[in-house]
């Protein structure tokens, strides 16, 4: 049996697009080795997804989102005075973050 799809609904981030890598930045920015950026913005990262960080209801307006996040980077401000609005400029900027490898032939076929 066949079925025409009329519509898909994806989520961008982490699902069509992938951010910047978080440990680069904080690595950079902070003067720490990779290793140890890594296992902080992993923290980060992980952090975020729980139901928790999921609660604050980051995505219902721009304004949550950055405080949200910046919540989320706080752990950082340890390293440097200020990372945490850096992470936020470089990592959640949508216009930084690139498509997964599979995202255009999954829409492409998808249109199909």
């Amino acid at each position: 049996m066949s079925v025409r799809l009329r519509a898909a609904l994806f989520d961008f981030g982490d699902t069509l697009f992938y951010s910047p890598d978080g440990g680069e930045v904080i690595a950079a920015e902070a003067g720490i080795g990779r290793p140890e950026a890594d296992r902080l913005w992993s923290q980060i990262w992980s952090h975020s997804k729980t139901p928790e960080a999921l609660a604050v209801g980051r995505d219902r307006s721009p304004a949550l989102h950055r405080r949200a996040w910046l919540d989320l980077f706080k752990p950082a401000e340890r390293y440097r005075p200020g990372l945490s609005e850096l992470l936020y400029e470089r990592v959640m900027d949508h216009q930084r973050w690139r498509p997964y490898p599979d995202t255009a032939p999954v829409l492409r076929a998808l249109k199909r």
